[in-house]
């Protein structure tokens, strides 16, 4: 009986130390650092809602990722239109990742662990893992962590013996992670890839390690050969399939296309500076052959210098960034390498493999596409949480390695504390100077409809917070009729063509529509220098004059004397 009732107590306790311990964490993040859109998910957030097509809901199966889950948002935006559900299903997901991790972490650590002890690690793992993606909020981010948290768990419930009596625990482990797999494929293969080595390593057993992640891979392989064959079989109406995973990247991350110099007419060089700044919205001119043909030959894989350079370049500014945290990592691989001891033959190598895993990761990541916070810091997490995780089973409590463990992790964890809490407040600041711009934008554009482009979407999609829903009813319309490849992306493109009667593969249509509404009620918001590219070609290639003219007094940079062509200008139709 009381062997009875004590395994109750660690089962009760097993349950609700973690739960509380993470709703505790996700309050102590909100409070001390906050929550912010970052990069482009307050676009996503806007398209989602529906907001920036009234009464053309967006119903895309295939933007920026979110396979099919964007559908499934729109409903939702649709039946309750008063709620911010993007928001609300990514911060639930992170929370029971968030979850999931703490309470494999309680059951894992050895029963002589002190709990106070547990939930000082459980609380410095969840920091690591967590306080950044929860602050920096980006679909990407909870890509990785979905899928990261779903085959940690697959991993244990094979690791305790336990795979065929808890099939249904182990069907929701994978359901959740094909939900990370449709959010995001690429960080569902870097995390598959990351996971393969440490089960590897962690199991030392590959035939163990190919059943549990089979499934995984599977779906991994469908969708990715999915999506190549159907951007292969589309047409040339489905422009912003043929140029979004590759030539986006080459132009982008790459850098991999030819000089200006190489152009010989003046016509030439107006078309690839529309080209190389991303102004791809007149798919006749500027082609998916045309956008090809200024890529430079790439040299065999692994074998171009120029992008070798990049990769160090890339690497070495965010090591540079992110120090205290490639030390600890640093720290974690050597210790991981240490543990190889007496091992011969593969199960040496596998070891090896895994403590060099994530620095290989990065390196070919960098190589192959490109570096950034979105991609690098849910990796880096990941890989010390599987790190976390290996050595806490082979070094004992109390030994010296354990409490050095237990030290760093703390120092870190004040370190991490430190520029996390300096990048929140630079954080906040920004939100509330694109806060005020926007409230100076939305004064001298109040019912009329607003043309916006690329370089100005911050103001109307990073100046929103989590939770908070999109309202854009203070003008009469607004269009984006040049930001990369969204006009034609399906629903929006549909929308853009119900407002002017016209077909959007026809470049300047859109704009003789704007060009045929009152002059009064026009506003256009752009950088100088995109607006000059836009008016340099139009004229060039379809002799339209944009006639246009600047609203000095609103320069949002205030640097309207210097005439920067970075500077934000509000232009009204002449």
């Amino acid at each position: 009986m009381k062997n009875y009732l004590l395994a109750l107590k660690h089962s009760i306790l097993a349950l609700w130390i973690p739960f509380l311990l993470t709703a505790f964490l996700f309050l102590l993040l909100y409070v001390f650092f906050g929550f912010y859109l970052v990069d482009y998910e307050g676009l996503n957030t806007a398209f989602f809602t529906g907001k920036l097509s009234p009464g053309f809901p967006f119903r895309s199966l295939y933007f920026s990722g979110n396979i099919g889950i964007s559908y499934f948002y729109s409903i939702l935006y649709d039946w309750f239109p008063g709620v911010e559900w993007l928001s609300i299903f990514q911060y639930t997901c992170l929370f029971f990742c968030s979850l999931l991790i703490n309470t494999l972490l309680y059951r894992r650590m050895p029963d002589s662990v002190p709990i106070p002890l547990r939930i000082l690690f459980m609380l410095l793992i969840g920091f690591f893992v967590f306080a950044d993606h929860a602050v920096h909020l980006l679909y990407t981010r909870v890509a990785y962590m979905v899928c990261g948290a779903s085959l940690m768990g697959v991993i244990f419930i094979w690791h305790e013996g336990k795979a065929k009596d808890s099939k249904s625990l182990l069907f929701i482990y994978y359901a959740f992670f094909t939900v990370g797999l449709l959010i995001r494929l690429e960080a569902a293969m870097a995390v598959l890839a990351l996971f393969t080595v440490f089960a590897s390593a962690y199991f030392l057993n590959l035939k163990e390690v190919v059943k549990m992640l089979a499934l995984p891979g599977v779906l991994v392989v469908f969708l990715f050969l999915y999506l190549i064959i159907d951007i292969n079989l589309s047409s040339d109406r489905e422009f912003y399939k043929q140029v979004e995973p590759d030539i986006e990247e080459q132009f982008i991350a790459r850098e991999n296309r030819i000089p200006l110099s190489y152009m010989k007419t003046h016509r030439d060089s107006v078309k690839y500076m529309a080209a190389a700044d991303m102004m791809w919205s007149d798919p006749k001119e500027i082609s998916v052959k045309y956008l090809r043909s200024l890529l430079r030959p790439e040299a065999f894989f692994l074998t171009d210098a120029k992008q070798w350079t990049r990769v160090w370049v890339s690497i070495k500014e965010i090591f540079i960034l992110y120090w205290y945290l490639i030390i600890l990592a640093l720290f974690l691989s050597v210790n991981v390498i240490i543990s190889i001891g007496k091992q011969k033959g593969f199960k040496r190598w596998v070891i090896l493999a895994f403590g060099l895993s994530f620095w290989v990761l990065t390196v070919l990541q960098t190589y192959i596409d490109k570096l950034n916070e979105r991609s690098f810091m849910p990796l880096l997490s990941l890989y010390i949480l599987c790190c976390s995780f290996y050595l806490l089973e082979r070094i004992p409590p109390y030994k010296k390695v354990y409490v050095v463990i237990i030290f760093l992790f703390l120092v870190f964890a004040g370190t991490n504390a430190f520029y996390l809490s300096k990048n929140a407040k630079q954080l906040a600041q920004a939100r509330n100077e694109l806060q005020e711009d926007l409230s100076k934008i939305k004064r001298l554009t109040h019912d009329k409809t607003l043309i916006i482009n690329s370089t100005v979407f911050d103001y109307f999609f990073l100046s929103q917070s989590p939770f908070v829903t999109y309202n854009f009813s203070v003008y009469k319309r607004m269009y984006i009729t040049d930001g990369y490849i969204i006009p034609f992306l399906p629903y929006y493109k549909g929308y853009l063509e119900q407002e002017c009667s016209c077909d959007i593969y026809e470049f300047p249509s859109f704009w003789r529509y704007v060009l045929s509404l009152p002059r009064n009620e026009v506003v256009i918001l752009s950088q100088v220098h995109r607006i000059e590219v836009v008016r340099s070609y139009l004229q060039t290639f379809y002799d339209i004059t944009l006639p246009i003219q600047e609203e000095r007094s609103i320069f949002i940079h205030n640097d309207a004397e210097k005439k920067d062509p970075n500077s934000v200008v509000l232009y009204y139709l002449e």
